[in-house]
């Protein structure tokens, strides 16, 4: 799986970059108000198409199993059987609810903006599930990547050309269009109309995956929609701004976790032990994250101001509270991976369901009491209670101490060095230029990586396996 990983991980890094030019444009030209106002009508749209989400986890999981092509081929028409039917229902339920929706976004046309973000945004997530269910996770980061590729240039343009933030939606949406044929061709079946016995094995789980995926992404976005009703669209702006700087920490546990579902679920279908996987997976799943927190500590201030400009200072507090977030995050998402993999999504339901009743709690309170910065403490402390939650039940499927692996506490050492070179740094220069700045946190990335190698025999056999790897390598269902 590290040809794999490797791959999806360069992904994820070339579409971040891709990403940051258009997020730098878009926060300058739109201010924090209206670059929070598109995601907050974004957040709306993922959260409302959860039905949708959870379904395909569903065909992924069943699509990942010892089943024949004519068997995929009706899982896969299923995507567009549920697709069809729960965007109509959505249509109707808009058009009765558009004045709350305007009022709530700030924009005129929000209504017609949310059913294209709902239906386009949905349906190819859907495909998006399929392919990984062949195994082929590096294939939808890449096809991922492309459509960042595709859509930045063209929300740019539409921005620039007096569009707004109507433009950042008809630019995403067009790409999602455009590089959805990419994905058809890799998931190699005709979807075919799906038979009673097909739709009644996919409810079995999707019975569970379905309130998983609202509860999950329900809390993925607590944050962000909770600003926005409490405080302001720029208080929005602010912490998605942050969130987007913290997202390189969850490159590698995006990839690797999203691989290791259908691995799992395909090694206990052969009667296979899946505990190697899942211990090499979390030995590096938050090889990332460990710096990213450390360094956030000493740059932050500078390194929102320097990407989106001073009127977005309020988010460097932020950025610092969101790294720690990811930190859990980046070790959560694959032991859910994991338990779904084990045919237990009930198991992520219950731990949602307190994760997210935490964070409603906590977040409303500490909001209105400490501002922006009160709810990434309650999402940190939900977080948190996931992750033990996860831990107790793998534990019970693997040895526990599998579950923290040597490579994680290199990972922690290495960082607390880059720290202190860092900081010192930081306070011996003052960071007066964005050259500067630049330097720092390559001396720092350069020390984090240098020690691991150094250090570290498994990090060194990893790194030079990787690099061997190609796409021949990589786990692929027959």
């Amino acid at each position: 799986m590290s040809g794999e990983t490797l791959s999806g991980t360069t992904a994820q890094v070339i579409k971040t970059i891709v990403g940051f030019f258009g997020t730098i444009v878009f926060a300058r030209v739109l201010g924090p108000t209206g670059y929070g106002a598109f995601f907050l009508l974004l957040s709306l749209a993922t959260i409302a198409n959860r039905p949708l989400a959870g379904w395909s986890e569903a065909v992924k999981k069943r699509f990942s199993e010892e089943i024949t092509e004519q068997n995929r081929a009706d899982l896969f028409g299923s995507v567009f059987l549920v697709s069809l039917s729960v965007s109509l229902v959505v249509v109707g339920l808009t058009a009765l609810l558009s004045e709350p929706l305007i009022e709530y976004a700030g924009v005129d046309d929000a209504p017609l903006l949310f059913v294209l973000l709902f239906a386009i945004t949905g349906t190819y997530s859907m495909i998006v599930q399929t392919t990984q269910g062949r195994g082929l996770v590096s294939v939808t980061i890449w096809t991922k990547t492309l459509n960042e590729i595709i859509a930045v240039p063209i929300q740019i343009l539409l921005v620039l050309s007096g569009f707004g933030m109507a433009g950042m939606v008809y630019g995403y949406v067009t790409a999602l269009v455009v590089v959805s044929p990419i994905l058809f061709y890799y998931i190699a079946v005709v979807p075919s109309m799906p038979s009673r016995d097909t739709l009644s094995s996919l409810w079995s789980y999707a019975a569970y995956s379905i309130p998983n995926a609202f509860l999950g992404k329900i809390y993925s976005r607590f944050d962000i929609l909770l600003l926005g009703a409490l405080l302001t669209p720029a208080a929005a702006g602010y912490y998605e701004a942050a969130l987007r700087v913290s997202a390189p920490a969850v490159f590698v546990s995006t990839v690797i976790g999203s691989a290791l579902h259908p691995r799992v679920s395909h090694l206990l279908s052969q009667g296979s032990d899946p505990g190697e996987d899942i211990q090499n997976t979390l030995g590096y799943t938050s090889i990332f994250a460990f710096p990213l927190f450390f360094g956030s500590l000493s740059v932050a201030g500078p390194l929102i101001t320097t990407i989106y400009g001073a009127d977005f200072a309020p988010a460097a507090s932020l950025l610092v509270g969101l790294a720690v977030f990811q930190l859990f995050y980046s070790q959560t998402t694959v032991l859910i991976n994991v338990a779904s993999g084990w045919d237990r999504p009930d198991v992520v339901t219950r731990l949602s369901v307190v994760a997210l009743t935490t964070n409603i709690i906590l977040g409303v309170l500490l909001t209105r009491e400490f501002g922006p910065i009160g709810v990434v403490v309650s999402t940190i402390l939900a977080e948190s209670f996931r992750y033990l939650g996860l831990i107790r039940f793998v534990s019970t499927k693997i040895q526990l101490s599998a579950l923290f692996p040597r490579p994680m506490f290199e990972q922690l050492g290495a960082s607390v060095v880059m720290f202190v070179v860092v900081t010192g740094l930081v306070q011996a220069i003052s960071l007066s230029s964005t050259i500067q700045l630049v330097l720092v946190i390559a001396v720092g990335a350069v020390i984090y990586f240098a020690l691991l190698f150094l250090i570290s025999k498994q990090h060194r056999i990893t790194a030079i396996s990787s690099l061997e790897a190609t796409f021949d390598d990589r786990f692929q269902l027959k």
